[in-house]
């Protein structure tokens, strides 16, 4: 979670110099952060995390699926996003009423959405690729897209993998979530490096990233 933390400071500098693509990334982040503490005060406390989990899956997916979108140059990215979004929030609500919240892991409303978020940036990388991006190692919006594949493409499986499990496997449940964490890890250190790459020189502050 302290990891998680490197990002949002570093994006939160200088927050007004960045684009308003890269602000909506800071924002997600921001946001699953502050899902996250809370997660971990209400674990540290005994109580379970699961409603917080669900009723933090519509913000996230409307966070993450606008930041996708605009990170893009393609309308078409940007569309698909927008309906997915409309059409996850139905799905959400729907499962919602269905107590979902009462599992211990998320059964649908989660892997749907890890789903989705993988497609969209898989999506994003090939849009962004097809654009030819002058230095792919130092791209911001390659490197974002890339993160968000890291860190919700295992999710997608792991999440049902482990309500499979359950307390019988308890051991291998544990050791795929801590697989699950480095490549999270991972990532932080991948949007890490895109607000660095991002921030303007202290020279010219009025400036803008010049990417999305």
């Amino acid at each position: 979670m302290i990891c998680s933390a490197l990002p949002v400071i570093l994006g939160g500098i200088r927050f007004r110099a960045l684009s308003p693509a890269f602000r909506m990334l800071w924002s997600w982040l921001l946001f699953g952060l502050m899902v996250s503490i809370s997660m971990w005060v209400s674990g540290a406390r005994g109580q379970k995390t699961a409603m917080i989990t669900q009723l933090s899956f519509p913000v996230f997916a409307t966070l993450g699926l606008r930041t996708i979108g605009m990170l893009s140059d393609s309308s078409s990215v940007r569309r698909w996003c927008t309906l997915t979004t409309v059409g996850y929030l139905l799905f959400w609500g729907w499962r919602f009423l269905h107590q979902e919240a009462k599992h211990d892991y998320s059964l649908f409303t989660g892997p749907v959405l890890w789903v989705i978020l993988t497609v969209a940036s898989a999506t994003l990388i090939r849009v962004r690729l097809a654009a030819s991006p002058p230095n792919l190692f130092r791209d911001p919006v390659l490197i974002s897209a890339i993160a968000v594949l890291v860190s919700y493409a295992p999710l997608a499986a792991l999440e049902p993998v482990s309500a499979a499990l359950g307390e019988k496997h308890l051991q291998l449940t544990m050791a795929l979530w801590v697989g699950k964490t480095v490549l999270v890890l991972f990532a932080t250190i991948l949007f890490t490096m895109v607000f660095y790459w991002t921030l303007p020189p202290r020279s010219s502050p009025g400036s803008s990233s010049s990417v999305a």
